[in-house]
């Protein structure tokens, strides 16, 4: 499935930064938001890619949920997982030397805003995140998702 706000910044003929000064956004929260690691879509946005795709945010959303589905995360967990407790946060052990991956093509691969991670991982948000836990359950399914929440310690 094609990224639908790519798709049609592409049709207006717009560079990202020419989109992005149209819709009074920041060129690197727009990159975000074609990466899908950004949350809601700015309304400035929606405005102007409505005249492409009048249905643009419930594509977006289809679009982030297949690309979930489509990830290449690790279907398993160790039996020993987490081995770093003590020094790492189960949640960053798990994306960085379980799945290798740094934290910005972690959120752009489950489509996750980069704040909801980075706030949980530094223990600012004590409760495993629902947004993060539904992505996961496409991404990795029910089962590692299960042992991920229990391993951190806190749930919703």
């Amino acid at each position: 499935m094609l990224n639908p706000i790519l798709y049609a910044r592409k049709e207006l003929g717009l560079t990202r930064n020419e989109l992005a000064r149209a819709s009074n956004l920041a060129p690197t929260t727009l990159q975000y938001i074609e990466w899908g690691a950004y949350g809601t879509l700015p309304q400035s946005l929606i405005y102007m890619l409505n005249i492409i795709d009048l249905d643009i945010e419930t594509h977006y959303d289809q679009w982030k949920m297949q690309r979930r589905i489509n990830s290449n995360l690790p279907l398993e967990l160790p039996e020993d997982f987490p081995v770093l407790k003590d020094i790492m946060h189960p949640h960053r052990e798990w994306r960085e030397l379980i799945c290798r991956m740094a934290l910005n093509p972690y959120c752009s691969e489950i489509c996750i805003p980069r704040a909801v991670i980075q706030e949980f991982e530094r223990g600012k948000q004590k409760k495993f995140p629902k947004q993060l836990k539904m992505a996961l359950i496409l991404a990795v399914g029910s089962k590692v998702t299960t042992k991920l929440v229990s391993s951190c310690g806190k749930d919703f």
